[in-house]
Order: structure tokens, then C-alpha cells, then sequence
């Protein structure tokens, strides 16, 4: 039911009805069970960004498919078109952080927590040495790049730039 939600509020929000959005929940279910069937298939967003953007896009197909002969854009008001880049939006923004939250979890526990703490959480050194048990700042300072390396090392043997961030849905 968590999933049937958002799909049901994106389709309310783009002409569509609850009934609608049932039929879409049903046909998303099934084209996510024959992808996550496929030997290749690797999800590398949350199951709720994934279902998202399937629903997004069988949904907005059949609209064009409805409209044949106009626009989809020029039928759109400038709410729906905004409510449409911010879904994208949030997209590539899930993706990122599912990445980030992918590599942190391969650099180890005490890595997370420095570069979290330090970057995320805006801790000085010297509390960051109180909270995880060092003798001193200079400690996690060090640590702190040796996890950036760790980090940058992690990177490059993936193949990682902003640039090659995509979406793979």
C-alpha cells in the first residue's frame, strides 16, 4: 500500500482517476516483476523511486496516446509542467543519494561516520574524536582523509563522475 500512494497522487495530479490509478499500480507491478526477472537486472534506486517512474511513464504514454493529434506540453498548465520537472527531479535526486548511501556503505562503519559527521552533520574534529572514541581531532582529521582516498579509489574503480550518474530506470 506504501507504493500504491504516490502513484495514486501522480495520477490524480495528471488527469487521471483513482480507478486509473489502480489499473497503473496493477500494470506497474507486473512490468516490475518481468524486469526484476531478467538475469541482468540490477535496481539501483529504491523500489518506490522505481515503481514511481515506471507508473510515470506508462501513465504519461497513455495520455499522449489519448491526445494524438495535440501537444501533451501544450495541453499541460504550467502546474503540471512544474509538478512534472519536480518529479524528475526527485528522481535523479533519489538516485544520487541511493549511490552516495552506496558507497559510504562500502568505505565501513567508522568511514560513514566520519565523512557524515564531518559533512552532513558539520561536527568540528574534536567532537567528532569525543563521539567515536579518538584521542584527538588531529586523529579523525587524518582518518578523515584516509576515508577520502578510500573513497576517491571506490569512485574511480566504478567508473563514477557526475557526469555518468543516470538514472536507470
Amino acid at each position: 500500500m506504501k507504493y500504491y500512494k504516490p502513484i495514486k497522487a501522480f495520477v490524480l495530479m495528471n488527469s487521471g482517476r483513482e480507478e486509473d490509478a489502480r489499473d497503473l499500480f496493477q500494470d506497474v507491478l507486473i512490468v516490475f516483476y518481468k524486469n526484476a526477472r531478467m538475469k541482468d537486472f540490477i535496481l539501483s534506486a529504491k523500489i518506490s523511486t522505481y515503481l514511481l517512474a515506471i507508473a510515470r511513464r506508462i501513465h504519461l504514454k497513455k495520455l499522449r496516446d489519448n491526445r494524438k493529434h495535440r501537444s501533451f506540453t501544450e495541453e499541460m498548465n504550467e502546474p503540471e509542467l512544474i509538478e512534472n520537472m519536480y518529479f524528475e527531479l526527485y528522481a535523479a535526486k533519489e538516485q544520487i543519494i541511493y549511490r552516495i548511501d552506496e558507497l559510504l556503505n562500502q568505505l565501513g562503519e567508522i568511514c560513514e561516520k566520519i565523512l557524515i559527521g564531518f559533512y552532513y552533520r558539520k561536527l568540528g574534529y574534536e567532537i567528532l574524536a569525543r563521539e567515536l572514541g579518538y584521542q584527538s581531532g588531529h586523529v579523525v582529521r587524518q582518518q578523515k582523509y584516509r576515508c577520502i582516498m578510500k573513497l576517491k579509489l571506490l569512485i574511480q574503480s566504478k567508473d563514477i563522475s557526475r557526469q555518468n550518474i543516470e538514472i536507470t530506470l
